[in-house]
């Protein structure tokens, strides 16, 4: 295996001045990951949604093409293979559209590795007031969000929460519909295939640490005869922007085949702290 990357980082000190000053950090990543050796008596392993092969990446996604719901039969449908398929239809694009698992296409669905990550911390002080904040962002990768299986599918798994989205579910009265006819029998149609309906964007911009202090000048700590005096709060996570439908795009996982998969994971919780530094 072979990983590969750049990682920059700038510091700016764009204003200094004797009441105001403006500190500015930006770091920067990007790295890939290629599979460069398979034993020859397995050259391709497919370990859940992954396929490992010379080329790849240990963290690209390998899954049957989803495309969407069959308005006739409210069956899922997947785009056929480079054949021929029975049970198969050509919509108005052209594309050869099965619900037979045999005849379903596999390709690559992104990866779990973002094509950029980066983040950038700037400080803000005026007189004895100072502002400071963290930003950080993740660009370009892929999530299995495992937790669609659990609520776009909820008839199959009892006692499950509901996603809203099962409520635009196929009937007879909604033909363009987004997710398959509810069944109570896990099929190739709901909960019983790994498919690309479950992969999603996992880009997102997050705010995640915001702080506002006060320290004490010198003439004041003269008087309480101290030698530093800070009072300061902050608040970690304050927002995240994403398209991601999930609970958190920042998914964790082991460095391996599970990483970018989000099985539920609890989302990371906003914090505040209040703080007071003295020093005599």
């Amino acid at each position: 295996m072979f990983n590969r990357g750049i990682e920059l980082q700038i510091d700016l000190v764009p204003v200094k001045t004797k009441d105001f000053s403006w500190t500015l950090s930006i770091n920067a990543t990007t790295y890939r990951n290629e599979i460069t050796r398979m034993p020859e008596s397995n050259p391709e392993i497919i370990s859940g949604t992954k396929k490992l092969k010379v080329g790849s990446s240990l963290f690209d996604y390998w899954l049957r093409e989803w495309y969407g719901v069959d308005p006739a039969t409210g069956n899922a449908e997947y785009r056929a293979a480079n054949f021929v398929a029975s049970n198969s239809r050509i919509n108005q694009k052209g594309d050869t559209l099965t619900t037979s698992l045999n005849n379903a296409r596999f390709r690559y669905n992104g990866s779990a590795i973002p094509d950029f990550t980066g983040g950038m911390n700037f400080t803000l002080g005026y007189k004895a007031f100072d502002i400071s904040a963290y930003l950080y962002t993740s660009i370009g990768n892929e999530i299995w969000n495992q937790s669609r299986w659990f609520t776009d599918f909820n008839q199959t798994f009892e006692g499950a929460a509901k996603s809203k989205r099962l409520l635009e579910a196929w009937t007879p009265q909604n033909l363009d519909a987004t997710i398959p006819i509810v069944e109570r029998v896990s099929n190739f149609s709901n909960a019983n295939v790994a498919n690309s309906h479950y992969i999603e964007d996992g880009s997102y911009l997050r705010l995640q640490n915001l702080t506002l202090g006060y320290s004490a000048p010198a003439s004041v700590l003269q008087k309480l005869k101290m030698e530093r005096l800070r009072v300061f709060g902050s608040v970690n996570n304050l927002f995240t922007i994403t398209g991601y439908e999930g609970l958190d795009p920042a998914v964790g996982g082991n460095a391996d085949t599970t990483f970018g998969i989000d099985v539920g994971n609890y989302p990371v919780t906003r914090g505040w702290t209040f703080g007071l530094n003295l020093s005599f």
